[in-house]
């Protein structure tokens, strides 16, 4: 079913499949041989699907309660908390703000908690939260880099950057470099991995660093590209 629900964009038109994949999930795989690994697979392929959702206004909805509450669950099960903070990031385009994490925290009461992890407590449940919301992920670490080149605070050179990115990450922090030395990618531009001023298609090897460690630069204007996509 998953394989359907990727041949419809993501947006309103998925979203009753994706509710509807998640119930079936829920109610049936932790009763099948193996149930926990089989619900623990099927969650993940689910999710994979479901963070796909264009970013919305307007204040989360059951579909996002659903995915934190996955999400949360498979920390329970020892995925590394960091993949699942990374993919609430990608949910809600970036770190949810304090009002909409209060309002897609899981509830241990809750229907779809008590189906996702029956045995777990309400404690279970607070550990799991915390520790995805507290782990870093790139995403995190560049966005902070950023602030605090941009804002003239204190920052750590990113895993990664070669000397002559972190020496000029610390001629725009002081102010010694144009601003603009300095450029960010937030998505690709016309399905390129290109540098976001000159619009120059970057190397293999540049779009590999850009990749792994969300940082490169342009071969052709020498900029500093640093990588905030999620």
């Amino acid at each position: 079913m998953v394989a359907r629900l990727v041949t419809v964009p993501p947006g309103p038109d998925r979203d009753p499949g994706l509710h509807l994949l998640f119930d079936m999930v829920v109610s049936i795989a932790p009763g099948c041989e193996d149930g926990e690994t089989l619900t623990i697979e099927c969650l993940r392929r689910w999710l994979a699907v479901a963070v796909e959702r264009p970013k919305r206004l307007g204040p989360p909805d059951a579909l996002d309660k659903e995915i934190a509450a996955s999400l949360t669950r498979l920390v329970m099960d020892k995925v590394p908390a960091a993949e699942c903070h990374a993919q609430l990031q990608q949910l809600f385009g970036g770190e949810p703000d304090t009002a909409t994490l209060q309002l897609i925290v899981p509830d241990p009461l809750g229907l779809d908690e008590r189906r996702l992890a029956p045995g777990a407590t309400a404690e279970g449940w607070r550990a799991a939260w915390a520790e995805m919301l507290s782990a870093v992920t790139g995403w995190s670490v560049m966005s902070t880099l950023v602030s605090a080149i941009r804002s003239g605070a204190s920052w750590t050179a990113p895993t990664g950057a070669t000397k002559d990115e972190i020496a000029l990450l610390g001629r725009v922090a002081d102010g010694t470099s144009q601003p603009d030395k300095l450029v960010v990618m937030h998505e690709r531009q016309h399905n390129l991995i290109a540098c976001p001023k000159c619009h120059l298609q970057l190397t293999p090897h540049e779009r590999g660093r850009l990749k792994l460690a969300r940082v490169c630069s342009c071969n052709l204007c020498g900029r500093v590209i640093l990588n905030l996509g999620l």
